[in-house]
């Protein structure tokens, strides 16, 4: 698009340049005004190309990956992603952390509450939400305790560190 915008505008004003030398005339206006329109589209698109490049360059090189799209989440990797001590330790926590809600504690009560949240590169949890709950106010308590959670050791692929989901059952109600 730029080359035949250039060219093109080249191919105007030679063509009035010349019809100026062999006539001693100036060029028609027809020529002068498709030579103006052309000049200004050329600096138009300069422009945008430059504002374009301007902002790939805010993008500091070293947080582009260009082998992996922005923003992609998996959901499977091949370093999963850890609590900090493991497994038995993620338990204690949510153990020394859960506190069931008063009119809850008071009822015999069965099942599970599976909370899925995404884990950063850097470790920290986001979009904690509970894929399958047993009420308002234990999903809350939940939600609660898993975003108190100290950061994790992230997932990874191919020995680099990903943003991945994470599933876990925070409460075991028997």
């Amino acid at each position: 698009m730029k080359k035949s915008i250039i060219i093109t505008v080249l191919s105007l004003t030679f063509l009035a340049n010349i019809s100026a030398q062999n006539n001693d005339e100036p060029a028609p206006p027809s020529v002068m005004r498709n030579l103006s329109a052309e000049k200004q589209e050329a600096e138009r698109a300069e422009k945008i190309r430059a504002e374009e490049a301007k902002a790939e360059q805010i993008i500091a090189p070293e947080t582009r990956d260009l082998n992996e799209p922005a923003g992609i989440i998996y959901d499977f990797v091949e370093q999963v992603p850890r609590f900090p001590g493991g497994e038995v330790e993620m338990e204690k926590f949510i153990e020394n952390h859960f506190v069931y809600p008063a009119k809850i504690a008071q009822i015999a009560i069965k099942g599970n509450i599976y909370v899925k949240f995404l884990i950063e590169k850097d470790g920290s949890l986001h979009n904690v939400n509970v894929m399958k709950g047993f009420s308002t106010e234990l999903d809350a308590e939940a939600i609660r305790v898993v975003k108190a959670m100290p950061n994790w050791s992230p997932g990874g692929n191919e020995g680099k560190a990903v943003r991945s989901n994470k599933i876990i059952i925070v409460v075991k109600i028997k």
